[in-house]
């Protein structure tokens, strides 16, 4: 069997040499003997269908990984680079995920119910489908606001609305506040969705009153 070697993102040292049929066993194997792989350099990385539940990948380099189908239960990926990583049917409820890069990141049809995404930078990341229930949202991009109100039962009065945001951008942090604004009920509607510890804009929580 190859030998797959773990290394530290920001020495190069290794950190595990470690004989197994793939990549994904064997950080697998690392895990279970209870290896930290915080700031392990895994860009790029096939990890589908994973068990890394409960993993440490704090600071991560996992640019372009795959994780398709991981199960990332309760896994702490506080701080990582997960920009453009695919995680589309992920398991993730949970995860510790605040400041962690998710830039163009599929997370279609992930679990994260009760993750926490605040401060992870989701711009231009696919939240469709998405198990959002319980999570602490990241309310600064446009991601957010888009999923949460196409998925409600009568999310088609909110089409022009999604439609406008995702044609103005994120220029800049809670830029999608203006667009709402004048659309009636929006940020009502989003406000049920506000959470204590959440980084929601003063003006959605407002309209939260006394739920967060």
């Amino acid at each position: 069997m190859p030998i797959h070697l773990i290394r530290h993102a920001g020495t190069g040292r290794e950190l595990a040499a470690i004989e197994a049929p793939t990549y994904a066993r064997a950080v697998e194997w690392a895990l279970r003997r209870g290896m930290s792989l915080m700031d392990a350099a895994m860009a790029g990385c096939d990890l589908r269908g994973a068990f890394l539940a409960g993993a440490d990948l704090r600071y991560a380099v996992m640019v372009g990984c795959d994780l398709r189908g991981a199960y990332l239960r309760r896994a702490s990926l506080f701080g990582a680079d997960l920009r453009e990583a695919r995680l589309s049917d992920a398991i993730l409820p949970g995860a510790d995920l605040r400041l962690a890069g998710l830039r163009d990141a599929d997370l279609s049809r992930a679990d994260l119910r009760h993750a926490s995404l605040v401060g992870a930078d989701l711009r231009g990341s696919i939240l469709v489908n998405a198990k959002l229930d319980g999570a602490i949202l990241d309310w600064r991009w446009s991601d957010v606001p888009i999923e949460v109100l196409r998925r409600l039962r009568h999310g088609s009065a909110y089409t022009p609305a999604i439609a406008r945001l995702a044609l103005a951008g994120d220029e800049r942090p809670w830029a999608w506040l203006e667009t709402l604004r004048t659309c009636g009920g929006a940020l009502g509607v989003l406000s049920r969705f506000v959470r204590p510890g959440d980084n929601a804009p003063a003006e959605l929580r407002r309209y939260a009153g006394g739920r967060a």
